[in-house]
């Protein structure tokens, strides 16, 4: 029987979510607590709360709170490759199975996981709001969101979570997915197994540094993750316009870039700590993995 590291990764506060008037940590031990399949450990990577959550006591030894490993960007960027990278190298499972905050699910959720592992499929479950369920037969899913199962060495094999998605929105889990997809996992999407999105309070506006758009085209076809930039992929940033702009690129759909162009603190960033030897898995060396 496979050993899982259940992996949940948060910035949000613990205040009560809209409709359940629970906080995350209650939503998320009501859910484990009920699950079928046992034989997981549980990964808490919390930016902001105090630690460890006592929602989470009944655990014992099978949960370990962190910390997201440093990062130069300033406090409040949105950075979810950080937290789930700090997750990655800290896991003993097998198989890893990453879930994002404010989320519920039923009792068979962690067993649909290690099934189809089985089988030699990885879990990316159906998502919504409450009520908001879909139906229909399971299928492949070639690009996943970051609530998704897979193989743990095949990750860091592969540089794990792209954190040149730090600061900007979008895309890390696509890439992650369609990198590994590549690479011989074979992802598969399950409407019987569904995780439910509560609502929550926003997150702080601390994103788009850099544009989601221009990384995601330029870092396409990538063999491993979290190597240096380029000199010509650094030169789209660089440029007083991005040259993908007009050029019939996907990722500029309207031909006209929505996002101002990068700051000389954001390009010093990229130059220096992205341009660093980055050869080793991100987080590697640098998550304590060591229970709070």
């Amino acid at each position: 029987m496979a050993f899982l590291t259940v992996s949940y990764i948060t910035n949000r506060s613990t205040h009560p979510l809209v409709e359940k008037q629970r906080g995350q940590y209650e939503l998320l031990a009501e859910s484990l607590r009920a699950q079928v399949f046992t034989n997981y450990e549980l990964i808490i990577v919390d930016r902001d709360n105090d630690l460890p959550r006592p929602e989470l006591a009944w655990i014992g030894d099978r949960v370990r709170f962190l910390r997201p490993h440093t990062s130069p960007w300033p406090l409040g960027t949105f950075a979810p490759s950080i937290a789930r990278n700090t997750a990655l190298a800290a896991a003993r499972g097998d198989i890893v199975f990453g879930l994002d905050d404010c989320v519920s699910f039923d009792s068979h959720l962690l067993k649909h996981v290690v099934d189809y592992v089985a089988r030699g499929l990885y879990l990316a479950p159906t998502y919504g709001a409450p009520g908001d369920r879909q139906s229909g037969p399971p299928h492949p899913q070639a690009l996943c969101g970051g609530i998704v199962a897979y193989p743990r060495a095949r990750a860091i094999e592969l540089g794990g979570w792209e954190e040149r998605f730090a600061a900007c929105c979008a895309y890390e889990d696509f890439e992650f997915s369609e990198r590994l997809g590549r690479n011989g996992v074979r992802f598969i999407s399950d409407p019987a197994a569904h995780v439910t999105l509560h609502s929550h309070i926003s997150r702080e506006k601390g994103g788009n540094w850099r544009c989601h758009e221009a990384i995601w085209h330029l870092l396409q076809g990538q063999a491993r993750a979290n190597v240096p930039w380029t000199p010509e992929q650094l030169s789209c940033f660089e440029a007083r316009r991005c040259p993908l702009e007009n050029a019939g690129h996907s990722g500029c759909p309207t031909g006209e870039c929505k996002l101002p162009r990068p700051t000389p603190e954001t390009l010093a960033l990229m130059r220096d700590y992205e341009c660093r030897n980055r050869a080793l898995f991100p987080g590697e060396a640098n998550a304590d993995t060591s229970p709070l």
